[in-house]
């Protein structure tokens, strides 16, 4: 085992309630489900050893955000990965992070793309995902031109979810509207919660 991870409990920390649990389960072969989705979730929960590093590298400074996704594919190819299910961690949501800043959120994503494109393209559905975060971001950065081509190309790469002509369609009605549409549907997602 090169990486362990736990499980953590995301806190707001306006309110100091914990706002979700995140609980790790098994994924099969970790590289493949790691091409799916980032399945650690946050840096504070992870331990990897020297030997990772020394054969794989550093965290890949030319990566706007999503450098730890970067360094756990690249390890989870190298070495196997475990976790532990139990929150040992409470992660704190606040507004300055890197994965809240929309630009940093587009390179990041057209980088990772780009550099994993190879083992991302073996999962369709979950490469057209990508895809169509992008365009997502692209819309909500202001650029729904982008957008809609980043979404356009989430359906041709999988064009039997629904999401994707969802946002399409949101993607059309102006920036202003798709944020707060968008922004009204993930308030009231979470209210339910």
């Amino acid at each position: 085992v090169g990486l362990i991870y736990s499980g953590f409990s995301r806190v707001d920390v306006s309110t100091k309630r914990v706002v979700n649990r995140f609980i790790p389960e098994k994924r099969g072969y970790v590289f493949a489900a790691m091409c799916q989705q980032n399945w650690i979730g946050t840096c504070s929960t992870v331990l990897i050893r020297r030997a990772c590093l020394e054969k794989i590298g550093l965290f890949d400074e030319r990566l706007a955000a999503s450098a730890d996704y970067d360094m756990w594919l690249r390890i989870s190819k190298e070495f196997e990965v475990d976790y532990i299910t139990e929150p040992l961690v409470f992660y704190s949501l606040h507004e300055n992070r890197i994965s809240t800043t929309h630009q940093s959120k587009v390179r990041g994503l057209e980088e990772l793309l780009t550099k994993h494109a190879a083992h991302f393209v073996a999962d369709a559905k979950s490469y057209s995902s990508r895809y169509s975060n992008l365009g997502v971001i692209y819309c909500f950065s202001g650029n729904a031109r982008k957008g809609r081509g980043a979404l356009l190309r989430a359906i041709s790469l999988y064009p039997f979810e629904i999401r994707h002509y969802y946002n399409l369609c949101l993607s059309f009605l102006g920036v202003g509207n798709f944020r707060r549409i968008k922004k009204l549907r993930d308030s009231l997602s979470s209210a339910t919660r």
